[in-house]
């Protein structure tokens, strides 16, 4: 029987264009490079580069940050416009690399840091790639580089909000330049109440999830299908010649407890995996404890402690549990993976059949609500289809 990490290996995504026919006339030589640079970088994940930017030479110097960063209280990665910055008072996470390159650098003019994926306000990232093109060589070692970065960041946002966790040098050309794979995952806080520090990076639903329920719903989603239906802002005649067209290698729901909501990307989302699914739902143990002091301790009477004599604890033992919703996909559009948690949830609280999910790709109705970002993680990010099959191997080999 075929499981669900088979299907992840053995699906493949359609590899890019890899070269094309030189016309014999200089225009059509320039004509063909934009055509060709336009046609090979994501629409979802390219970014303009600055009219004062440095200009693309054989002397240029580039590197690869990987950054990681928590979503809370920042616009997302994309630099915002002046006036919906000062509307919304807060930084993107383009903006402080931004600033903290350049300072670092020393530069005179803002040092661009273009990023292969764009998250929403709110969104946490463990994979970010960010790419710099300098016009003179390094003077420092790219650990020294990544030090003095995160220092910088430190310094604007606080410790450990958003971090580089290596610079390494790219060995791909600048049109080459984009995600191949993306895997989010969106985490579903389950509990006899919510824990408001896990509530930074997850969505608690007072109601059960019926985990089956979910499975099956999900399965509708792996494969080819065009996605429109659950995009934001792409149903508008304008964008009908936009491609929504997206594979989706895996889709799947697993329970953990104990999650790691680290900046780590070797440790964060592992955590003890429910086998009995059941176990969300039991109810813990309470416990009576009795306070030590004497009934007839005048003391006591006169501070009001005796009638503290007995204390019930709070649900001791209970334990908090994650739905964790994981999608890999070649690509997803703007706010696809949160209408896909907003359509998931009345299919997993019994309201709706799975079939559901099939109808709103169908579109014949239509999707939840957007889910909240908090609980939105950008859990990996592959550049390269290589990099794909070496994790992909390494994950079959340990099951």
């Amino acid at each position: 029987m075929e499981t669900e990490s088979s299907r992840t290996c053995s699906q493949k995504a359609i590899p890019p264009i890899e070269g094309s026919t030189r016309p014999k006339s200089d225009l059509n030589k320039v004509c063909l490079y934009f055509v060709f640079h336009w046609c090979t970088m994501s629409t979802e994940t390219m970014e303009s580069s600055d009219e004062d930017g440095p200009i693309a030479t054989s002397t240029s110097w580039r590197y690869c940050l990987h950054i990681a960063y928590y979503g809370t209280g920042l616009v997302g990665w994309q630099r915002q416009q002046q006036e919906t910055k000062s509307s919304s008072g807060h930084d993107s996470v383009q903006e402080v690399m931004e600033a903290a390159v350049t300072e670092t650098l020393g530069a005179s003019k803002r040092v661009n840091v273009t990023g292969v994926s764009r998250t929403d306000a709110g969104t946490h990232a463990l994979y970010q790639f960010g790419f710099i093109r300098l016009n003179s060589e390094l003077h420092m070692t790219l650990d020294e580089l990544k030090d003095r970065i995160n220092a910088k960041c430190c310094n604007r946002l606080g410790n450990g909000r958003v971090v580089v966790l290596g610079v390494t040098v790219p060995t791909m050309g600048p049109s080459r330049i984009r995600s191949r794979y993306k895997k989010y995952i969106y985490y579903l806080q389950q509990g006899h109440r919510p824990d408001l520090e896990l509530g930074k990076y997850s969505w608690f639903l007072g109601r059960r999830l019926d985990i089956q329920r979910i499975r099956d719903a999900l399965k509708f989603l792996e494969g080819t299908h065009d996605f429109r239906p659950f995009s934001q802002g792409l149903l508008k005649p304008k964008y009908e010649d936009m491609t929504t067209v997206r594979t989706v290698i895996s889709a799947k729901v697993v329970v953990r407890r104990n999650v790691n909501f680290s900046l780590d990307p070797q440790v964060s989302g592992s955590g003890e995996e429910v086998i009995d699914v059941a176990d969300m739902h039991r109810e813990p143990s309470s416990s009576i404890v009795y306070d030590k002091h004497n009934s007839d301790d005048s003391n006591a009477v006169a501070t009001g402690d005796h009638k503290k004599r007995k204390v019930e604890q709070a649900k001791v033992g209970a334990t908090v549990h994650f739905v964790c919703i994981e999608l890999v996909a070649n690509g997803f559009l703007r706010h696809m993976v949160r209408r896909i948690i907003g359509t998931l949830r009345p299919i997993g609280e019994g309201a709706q059949p799975a079939t559901r999910m099939q109808q709103v790709l169908n579109g014949e109705v239509q999707p939840g609500p957007s889910a909240p970002t908090k609980a939105l993680w950008l859990h990996r990010t592959w550049l390269t289809q290589e990099e794909y099959d070496r994790d992909c191997a390494v994950e079959c080999c340990t099951l």
